[in-house]
This record gives C-alpha cells, structure tokens and sequence, in this order.
C-alpha cells in the first residue's frame, strides 16, 4: 500500500528569505512561516531548491501570505557539546505568493 507524505500550509513570511548555494551550485532558499492557531503562532521553515528557490527569494517578502505545499522533513545530528539537535523542515514542491500583490502562480 503506498504512503503519503504531503504538507500543505498558509501563513505569512516572519522575515525576508535567505538564499545559499549548495557546493554543486543549486540555490537553496530559507524561508520563516508563521501560521496561527488560537492565540498562537507556529512557526515553520520552509526549505525550497534550484530554480523554486530562486522564484521564492526573487518574489516573496517579510509579511506576503504564501500557499505551501510539500513534503515534511526531519532531521537529527549531534552537536560539538555531545547533545541532540532536532530539527522538522518543509521542502517547499509549490509556493504560491497570496497577499502582498495581485495572486500569482508560483512554481511547481
């Protein structure tokens, strides 16, 4: 029986992305979502890649609502001090820019 692992997510960027290029030289963009729930905000980081990434820091700001849609990643490593460290990602597949300008298609 397949499996399914998909996120999908609103919210607003809590700050302006951040763009790196991997050593191959693929762009990696960062981005901060904040989603509410009661009297809450999460907050999700949202990674995107190749030319995703280069829509996402060319066209989405501090404050745009954005439509996400992907896969939730996790990871575990260890740190120089011997702790854990956890970590929960969403690699971005859509990123639809909603608010901020005139709803535009993002990438696919």
């Amino acid at each position: 029986m397949p499996t399914v692992n998909k996120a999908v997510l609103i919210g607003y960027l809590g700050a302006e992305p951040e763009m790196t290029y991997s050593s191959k030289g693929t762009a990696i963009t960062n981005i901060s979502i904040g989603t509410n729930r009661m009297e809450t905000t999460d907050w999700h980081r949202i990674v995107s890649f190749g030319t995703n990434a280069e829509w996402v820091n060319e066209n989405t700001h501090k404050g745009d609502m954005v439509y996400i849609e992907g896969s939730v990643q996790y990871s575990t490593w260890t740190k120089q001090d011997g702790t854990s460290q956890k970590q929960t990602q969403i690699y971005a597949d859509k990123v639809l820019l909603l608010k901020g300008r005139n709803p535009i298609a993002g990438t696919e």
